[in-house]
């Protein structure tokens, strides 16, 4: 693979989404060149060198989620999460995780600690779908003392093909 798609795939894989904002970001379509350099071809970086055989630009799956849409339980150290995770890509997502950031807010609303909590997505989603999910998060009872909280804050998403 060439250069600028090396760095592209590496900025995708580092965000840990494959959505196009960041990275180059913008509304750019994000794809993948396949094809490569034959072994034994050499180039200097100011000459690329050209694919062997053709090159086909294959468009990634990209996913997107809302805020987290919170309700209380009865218990202090659980709540309800709903979340709404849209395909905006031309491809099924077949599978993957989401990481709720579940803060512990002290009596104050001090942010006292963030603990990550990993669900399965709901898949497959389809092209330009929507699908939502609603998980009951619950982090250890001994973490949330009298008086506080928890708020799910944020969803980040690692999706696969």
């Amino acid at each position: 693979m060439r250069r600028k798609t090396l760095v592209r795939l590496v900025c995708l894989v580092a965000v840990g989404t494959l959505a196009s904002a960041g990275c180059g970001g913008g509304d750019r379509e994000v794809r993948v060149a396949t094809g490569a350099a034959g072994p034994g071809t050499t180039g200097a970086a100011d000459h690329p060198v050209p694919p062997k055989g053709g090159v086909e630009l294959i468009p990634l799956p990209a996913l997107t989620v809302n805020i987290p849409h919170r309700e209380p339980t009865d218990e202090r150290w659980c709540e309800r999460v709903t979340l709404a995770f849209t395909n905006t890509g031309p491809t099924p997502i077949a599978s993957g995780t989401v990481t709720l950031l579940v803060h512990i807010l002290g009596k104050t609303g001090a942010d006292r600690d963030t603990v990550p909590v990993t669900r399965t997505l709901p898949a497959p989603i389809a092209p330009g779908g929507t699908t939502r999910d609603t998980w009951k998060v619950c982090v250890e009872e001994g973490r949330v003392p009298p008086g506080a909280r928890i708020e799910t804050r944020e969803a980040r998403l690692s999706p696969s093909g």
